[in-house]
């Protein structure tokens, strides 16, 4: 059977070392979606990071983002939104406040931190997207369950506290090392996999039909 559904990730996969995308790989999905194949994102980027790449390739699929908690197309369709239930981000955000840790909290699309040092300046330039600086990033949950809730750190740091604290909130949160200095909070279903595989229901794909390009760590 043909591939009738491709999603690709975007940092190390369809974005080189510059963070544009290559002209073999413009050329590849280009002659894909004339074939007739859907072709869609799939990245624990924020939507508003992804959907000006979508728009520039002319996607039209639902896009997987933020690892899956959010699922919305680039006309801004929203097909699927697993937040962060309140009473666990709160107790995140303050466990990592508390020992120092950078946070990055995104609520309804919206970047928040608590200083634009140069860990969240950096974050914030390679997303191409605004941050927000805040005082408490606890008191900001007012507005809304977050999406998702980021810890930034050094590599070993972020491999202890995986192992620390993804046994200690199994079932409660998903909690994944997306790169090697990246510890990602978010709701227990809220995962590509499950997310590209509800996108191609939608789009009427049979799972064999299904292809998945990352090779980001």
């Amino acid at each position: 059977m043909k591939y009738r559904l491709v999603a690709v990730d975007l940092d190390d996969t369809l974005l080189n070392g510059s963070f544009e995308i290559g002209r073999r790989a413009r050329r590849a999905i280009a002659q894909a979606q004339a074939r007739g194949v859907f072709v869609t994102l799939a990245t624990g980027r924020m939507y508003r990071s992804a959907r000006p790449i979508a728009r520039e390739l002319g996607l039209t699929a639902p896009l997987v983002t933020y690892q899956g908690a959010l699922v919305k197309d680039a006309a801004g369709r929203v097909y699927a939104h697993y937040p962060v239930p309140p009473v666990w981000a709160r107790e995140v955000i303050g466990r990592l406040q508390a020992r120092g840790y950078h946070v990055n909290v995104y609520i309804n699309d919206n970047l928040y931190m608590r200083a634009l040092n140069d860990v969240g300046t950096r974050y914030a330039n390679v997303s191409r997207v605004p941050a927000h600086v805040v005082d408490d990033l606890e008191e900001i949950l007012a507005m809304g369950p977050p999406t998702k809730v980021l810890a930034i750190a050094e590599p070993g740091e972020v491999d202890r506290l995986e192992r620390e604290l993804a046994p200690a909130y199994a079932g409660k949160l998903h909690v994944t090392k997306s790169k090697p200095y990246f510890l990602e909070f978010s709701h227990p279903l809220a995962t590509k996999g499950r997310a590209l595989a509800a996108v191609a229901r939608w789009l009427g794909v049979p799972r064999e039909a299904v292809l998945a390009l990352g090779d980001s760590s």
